[in-house]
């Protein structure tokens, strides 16, 4: 189970709204910046993630091995989520 927050940081197996949609949006490999454009795009507006926000919970979710670094595109760095993310664990995700 995964938990995005900044009091546990991954420890309490809980997923909050922006770690969500950030990988629901990286079901499809994507850069930072794109992520935070269809997460608007999707939730016409209502959850904006800003950058720091956003490249935080990348990086956590990283660390986890909830998501990988898939590649490059010059400075963009393009992130997907891993097998650990689809497979059996896909269902341990709880939604605060």
């Amino acid at each position: 189970m995964i938990n995005i927050n900044r009091n546990n940081s991954l420890e309490e197996q809980q997923l909050t709204e922006p770690g969500y949609y950030i990988l629901l949006a990286l079901l499809v490999p994507m850069h930072g910046y794109g992520v935070t454009k269809y997460i608007e795009e999707l939730t016409d507006g209502e959850m904006v993630i800003g950058p720091a926000t956003l490249y935080t919970m990348l990086k956590k979710m990283q660390a986890q091995d909830y998501i990988t670094l898939a590649g490059e595109d010059g400075r963009r760095k393009i992130y997907n989520y891993t097998d650990f993310c689809y497979g059996e664990n896909r269902y341990k995700f709880k939604y605060l």
